[in-house]
């Protein structure tokens, strides 16, 4: 959650945006500075500060798992196609059941 926080330097006024969050059991926070008034688009800073944020915690660890599992389905698949190549027909007997298939009538060839 991003707030708002004020901070007094030296009998000045400054304002940050701050957003806290757990990692690895410890409270950690980030701050953006946001000058000695609040913006009037702060809503929008608001949004593009969490997406900094998410971009840095979160993306890293989504690229990690995609990659992970691309290498696991590459494997399974390779097995699954070496498993099933010797129970596929041949092209020949598949013309041959196609073939069989245009003599029955249309009502047996819809069967569900």
């Amino acid at each position: 959650m991003v707030s708002i926080k004020k901070k007094e330097i030296s009998n000045n006024t400054y304002y940050y945006l701050q957003h806290t969050y757990r990692k690895d059991g410890t409270v950690c926070y980030e701050e953006k500075y946001l000058g000695k008034k609040i913006p009037k688009d702060i809503d929008t800073i608001k949004q593009q500060f969490l997406r900094e944020i998410y971009h840095e915690l979160w993306y890293k660890k989504f690229d990690t798992i995609k990659n992970n599992f691309q290498k696991d389905h590459k494997k399974h698949l390779h097995r699954f196609k070496r498993k099933n190549l010797i129970s596929l027909p041949s092209h020949s007997r598949m013309q041959q059941i196609k073939s069989k298939d245009q003599h029955l009538p249309e009502e047996k060839l819809h069967c569900f």
